[in-house]
């Protein structure tokens, strides 16, 4: 799904999140998320991917669910991913 920009002041700043029904859902039952920020395996359009992961209690293991792509690193293009990751879950 790709987000419009956070700001309408900002009009280039885009983010791409990744993520199936199937993620979401997991997503919506676990209590916790946890987030890793990578700039280097950032496809050369955006400036940095973030790995969302859950801990899986069927298999005892953290589990990526998702991806967020961001062209840059604004803290209202954080919050604009996630609130619309909160506002997905099933």
């Amino acid at each position: 799904m790709k987000l419009p920009s956070a700001m309408e002041s900002k009009p280039y700043s885009e983010i791409v999140v990744l993520c199936s029904d199937f993620q979401l859902l997991k997503l919506s039952q676990s209590e916790d998320w946890y987030v890793d920020g990578t700039f280097w395996s950032a496809p050369r359009t955006f400036v940095e991917m973030l790995n969302i992961l859950i801990f899986s209690d069927d298999i005892q293991k953290y589990v990526c669910v998702g991806h967020i792509l961001l062209t840059n690193k604004k803290t209202e293009d954080y919050f604009a991913a996630f609130n619309y990751l909160k506002t997905r879950k099933k």
